[in-house]
């Protein structure tokens, strides 16, 4: 663009165009291009909410373990000590 205007006294500093018509193997490419390009975003999303899930139900099983590991210690307590707490054998 600024070849066309070297010799004139004007500057171009943006263009806009309006409407552009490409040939039909061109604007087939880009098409596919576009959606090659939306495919992977939803695939990276989709990542993206599974590792989010891995994480959430890692921290589910670590809370349902806790949660065993203080009832069996507590079972233990009353199976083995049923005197310190007057229960019948």
């Amino acid at each position: 663009m600024q070849t066309l205007t070297r010799a004139t006294p004007f500057r171009v500093a943006d263009l806009i165009l309006g409407e552009v018509r490409l040939p039909e193997p061109y604007q087939a490419a880009w098409k596919e291009r576009l959606q090659a390009q939306q495919s992977l975003v939803q695939k990276q999303a989709a990542i993206e909410e599974a590792r989010l899930e891995a994480q959430r139900a890692f921290e589910q099983a670590k809370g349902i373990a806790k949660a065993q590991a203080v009832i069996n210690q507590t079972l233990t307590v009353l199976l083995f000590c049923p005197i310190i707490f007057h229960l019948p054998v």
